[in-house]
């Protein structure tokens, strides 16, 4: 039995920096990585394979990896796939259920801000109404 065949089958990876989710596969005929955008340069490929094998995911001949652009000639295939991600209904029913609770919460908030807007305009006297009190009034002078 060969080093190879005791390593685990699937590795799942999150890059928040770039934003993407990879799922590792090692398979008798090479290793497939699922990619959720295509986001990584030749470069970033290049170095992941070579800290997968050193992490031991892979087997240690991709240690030395260094074409990713020729991926498939060295049995290392990139996939864009989105397939395999699989969402908690759980957590949807959680951000649901808060984003619901926010949305009433501000509703509340706007209908008490709008009652105390129109409770204190009316008790106070319109603008027009002070200002026509405060002036004195001028009177016609008398005419003799």
């Amino acid at each position: 039995m060969r080093a190879e065949n005791s390593l685990p089958s699937k590795f799942e990876f999150y890059f928040p920096a770039l934003d993407n989710s990879v799922l590792v596969e090692n398979g008798p005929d090479g290793i497939i990585i699922r990619a959720s955008r295509d986001n990584f340069t030749p470069r970033h490929k290049m170095f992941f394979i070579r800290e997968l094998a050193a992490e031991g995911c892979i087997p240690d001949e991709y240690q030395w990896f260094s074409d990713a652009e020729d991926c498939g000639y060295f049995g290392v295939k990139w996939v864009i796939d989105r397939s395999w991600l699989v969402f908690d209904p759980k957590v949807a029913q959680d951000s649901f259920r808060t984003l619901r609770r926010m949305l009433v919460g501000a509703g509340l908030l706007w209908v008490v801000i709008m009652s105390c807007l129109f409770i204190s305009g009316a008790r106070r006297p319109s603008e027009t109404q002070t200002v026509a009190s405060s002036t004195p009034r001028l009177t016609q002078p008398a005419t003799r």
